[in-house]
């Protein structure tokens, strides 16, 4: 099974002034990541020597253990989270992470 991490940032050096930062996951595979951006479902993947091309614009990984905090971010806006997770391949992914983590399936 694949690693993610959870980041607050950008795929790429934004133009301009940005308005906000983006909750970004990031999926850890063999040779690559792919990362993606929750709520506007943009995508990025790079290979692991390219990396910082990815990482210079992410924070730290943010630690999600908490479990009230999750189905709190999972479940306060269901239909609006249901759409976020159905955009593509990558943030079903991102759903079924975060289920993992509340042990629910």
């Amino acid at each position: 099974m694949n690693k993610w991490s959870i980041h607050r940032g950008y795929l790429q050096n934004p133009v301009g002034l940005p308005i906000a930062d983006e909750l970004i996951f990031v999926k850890h595979k063999e040779r690559s990541f792919e990362a993606v951006a929750l709520f506007s479902g943009k995508q990025r993947k790079v290979f692991k020597k390219d990396q910082d091309s990815l990482f210079n614009f992410l924070s730290k990984p943010k630690v999600w253990d908490n479990k009230e905090e999750i189905k709190k971010f999972m479940y306060e806006y269901p239909n609006m989270m249901n759409k976020k997770f159905e955009q593509n391949k990558l943030t079903k992914e991102v759903k079924l992470f975060l289920e993992e983590k509340l042990n629910v399936k």
